[in-house]
C-alpha cells in the first residue's frame, strides 16, 4: 500500500528535530495526484518557522498546474522544460547546496522512465525549523510513497539509480531518513536506522496503488530484474 494525504491544510508529515541542512541535502518522494493541482500545494521541503523562507518542491505556486522550485513567498521558478502528468506516479526530488546561483534544483521523472527533467534556481540560507511532506496545504488528495532524505547532494547518476528502487541504494552515513509510507498507520516511522521519525498530521489514509519501475529487457527473455550497487 501507499499513503494518501487529503486535500486539507495542515495534513501530511513533519519533523521539527533531526532536520536537514538547507545547504546540503537531497529529498526524494514518489507521488500521484488525484487531479491537476490548481492552487498552492507543498509536496516536499524545509522551511523556517514563519514559512517565509524555504527550500521546497511545490506543485502550483506561480502558475496553475505547474511544478515549482520555491524559496519562499514570490521566490523560485516553475520554468521546467516540461511538466509532469499529475495523475501518473512520478518521482520527485529536490537538492540543495551552499546558497548561490543554481544551488537549489528540482527534479521529476514519470513512472515510465525517460530521464529526469530538472530546474535550478538560486537557493537561500535560512535556519530550518521543519522538514515537511505536505503540511502547509495540499489542494488535491495526493498519494505518496518511498520518501528519502540524504545529508548530501546526490548526483544525477545517483538519482537515476535511486529512481529504479523503492528502498535507498545510497546508504551509509549520508542517508538521514527513509519512510516507506506503506500504510497510514505508522507512516512517520523512519526505517533508515537513525530513528528520525516524522509526526503524522491530519487524517491520512491508505492508498491502493504503488509506483512500478521500468525493467531492463533482453529480446525474447522478458524483463530482467535490476541489481544496483551504489557506494555511500
Amino acid at each position: 500500500m501507499s499513503v494518501i494525504i487529503p486535500a486539507t491544510t495542515g495534513s501530511g508529515l513533519q519533523a521539527s528535530s533531526n532536520l536537514s541542512s538547507p545547504q546540503s541535502f537531497t529529498k526524494l518522494i514518489w507521488a500521484q495526484f488525484a487531479s491537476t493541482p490548481t492552487t498552492l500545494s507543498d509536496l516536499i521541503g524545509a522551511q523556517n518557522t514563519a514559512a517565509s523562507t524555504l527550500a521546497a518542491l511545490v506543485p502550483v505556486e506561480f502558475n496553475s498546474g505547474k511544478l515549482s522550485v520555491s524559496t519562499g513567498s514570490g521566490g523560485g521558478s516553475d520554468s521546467f522544460a516540461s511538466q509532469p502528468t499529475w495523475t501518473d506516479w512520478t518521482c520527485y526530488a529536490l537538492t540543495g547546496t551552499t546558497a548561490g546561483s543554481g544551488s537549489l534544483i528540482g527534479y521529476w521523472q514519470d513512472n515510465a522512465g525517460g530521464g529526469f527533467v530538472s530546474r535550478s534556481v538560486t537557493g537561500v540560507s535560512f535556519t530550518n525549523a521543519f522538514d515537511n511532506i505536505g503540511m502547509n496545504t495540499m489542494s488535491v488528495a495526493t498519494t505518496v510513497a518511498y520518501y528519502m532524505e540524504w545529508n548530501v547532494v546526490l548526483t544525477l547518476t545517483q538519482l537515476n539509480a535511486q529512481f529504479l528502487s523503492a528502498t535507498p541504494v545510497i546508504t551509509g552515513a549520508s542517508l538521514s531518513r527513509y519512510l516507506p509510507l506503506a500504510a497510514a498507520t505508522g507512516a512517520g516511522a523512519d526505517s533508515s536506522g537513525n530513528g528520525f521519525n516524522m509526526t503524522i498530521n491530519g487524517s491520512l489514509t491508505n492508498g491502493a496503488t504503488l509506483p512500478t519501475f521500468p525493467a531492463l529487457s533482453v529480446p525474447g527473455a522478458g524483463p530482467v530484474p535490476r541489481t544496483i550497487f551504489i557506494m555511500p
